[in-house]
């Protein structure tokens, strides 16, 4: 079984929906990773973030679609590691503060 850790800042959980390390994650796995991170790390469901990974140029490559896990997934299995290791990155826009000081 191959473990997800999902890694928010100085937080790491450990995903448990996803298994069986044989099967292809499919539209329903993707679906439930975004909702499992909103869920764990309180995110408003208006909340915007990026899931990445490193690849194997030892690169962070963005997860945004399903066959993005997938290769994620791939990666994993064909270097033989135990764990894939997700991390969130928060892309919320924040209003710049203004300086009405006068």
């Amino acid at each position: 079984m191959m473990k997800i850790k999902v890694v928010y800042g100085v937080d790491m959980r450990l995903w448990k929906k996803y298994a069986d390390d044989q099967a292809k994650p499919d539209d329903a796995t993707f679906t439930d990773l975004l909702a499992y991170i909103r869920e764990t790390f309180s995110f408003a469901a208006n909340h915007e973030f990026r899931v990445t990974f490193k690849d194997d140029d030892d690169e962070f490559t963005t997860i945004a679609s399903v066959e993005d896990l997938r290769d994620a997934f791939a990666l994993c299995q064909q270097q033989d590691k135990k764990s894939l290791k997700l991390h969130v990155v928060n892309t919320a826009k924040v209003a710049p503060k203004s300086n009405n000081s006068q």
